[in-house]
This record gives C-alpha cells, structure tokens and sequence, in this order.
C-alpha cells in the first residue's frame, strides 16, 4: 500500500514528504504554496530570538528546520465531503472548517467507528484559531458528537474513548462559546484589544 496522508487542517509544518498522496480539502490545499512556506520558515528563524516579538512560536518549529521544504499541494482535494479506501477500509472525509484553521477535516471510518478529529478535539484544547472561525468552533464538537464514534484519534493526546469522548466535545464547546461571549461583553464595553487579551 502506497503511503497516505490525509491532512485534517490547513499547516504548512504537515507532511509533505514521505508520502506518494496528500488528501486534504480544497481549502487546506489552496494556500500550500512555497510562496506560503518561505516567509513560514523566515518567521520561525526570526522566533528563535529571545528578544524577538515572535519568541512565543519558537517552541511550535523546534528543532525543525523549514528552509529545505518544498511544498507541493494535495493529491486530491475535496470539498464539503469526500471518500477513499484505504486497502478494505472505507474512510468519509468531511469538511468541518473553517474553525482552527480555514481547510479543517475529519476523516471517520465508520465500519470500525472511528473518527480522526486532527486539531478540531484534543482531550485538552488546541487553543488557537490560526485561519478559522471561533463561531465553528463553538458548533464542530456537536458535529463531532453526530458521528456517534467509539474512539475519537486526536493530533495532540491520548485516543479519546467512552466517557473522555464527551467531556472533551463538552470542555471544547465550553471554552469557545466562553471565550466568544467575554470578547463580545469587551468590545462592547470599548476595552482596548490588548487590554482584553
């Protein structure tokens, strides 16, 4: 069997090698261009210096090196949904973004009940919107929820399973709809956004 990714959101650190197919949705592929990935690896240069208003991202690119990555663009693309066999497994890929990032999926084999959440569920929560929306964030752990999974496989932590699968989908739903409702309260009140943060 040849080796497959199917990237779950928009990430130029992804995998680009290693693999004879990318499968990703039209909007993770769209801006995985080398004209993305130069100033990606530029900014990570700049983030290894302590005095650098960037040093917060370092940790996210150590100890890698970007400079020699050529990016090419997904394989196959898909949009809304999409499906694939891998050898005897069937896998529906559904776009669930934007919410972390604009190209945000999960791919769910259903014989096996099985979901591959990538950023979108993490046992804890990946809190950041790089490119999405905080409002589909708030709704993707219910979309999650529909899909009924035994075990949930998130890109950070354990293998969600049983009871974990909901307190996971609740905390995330709970930190977003926490984190929209203090902003609007904020910028309704005119504080200033550095203040707010």
């Amino acid at each position: 069997m040849k080796p497959l990714v199917i990237d779950t959101l928009y990430d130029l650190r992804h995998a680009q090698k290693f693999v004879d197919e990318i499968v990703a949705t039209a909007a993770a592929s769209a801006p995985m261009t080398q004209e993305q990935a130069d100033p990606t690896a530029l900014t990570f240069d700049e983030s290894a210096h302590p005095d650098s208003t960037l040093h917060p991202l370092a940790a996210l690119g150590h100890p890698f090196d970007f400079h020699p990555v050529r990016v090419r663009r997904a394989d196959m693309v898909f949009s809304g949904e999409g499906a694939l066999r891998v050898g005897a497994v069937e896998v529906e890929l559904h776009e669930l973004g934007p919410a972390h990032t604009v190209g945000d999926a999960i791919a769910y084999l259903p014989e096996q009940k099985v979901l591959f959440a990538g950023d979108l569920r993490t046992r804890d929560i990946v809190k950041v919107v790089w490119s999405g929306s905080v409002e589909n964030s708030i709704t993707a752990p219910d979309r999650i929820r529909a899909f009924d999974a035994e075990a949930i496989v998130a890109r950070h932590g354990p293998v969600l399973r049983g009871a974990e699968i909901k307190a996971a989908l609740d905390l995330g739903t709970e930190f977003w709809s926490c984190l929209h409702d203090e902003a609007h309260r904020l910028f309704d009140r005119g504080v200033p956004a550095d203040e707010a943060a």
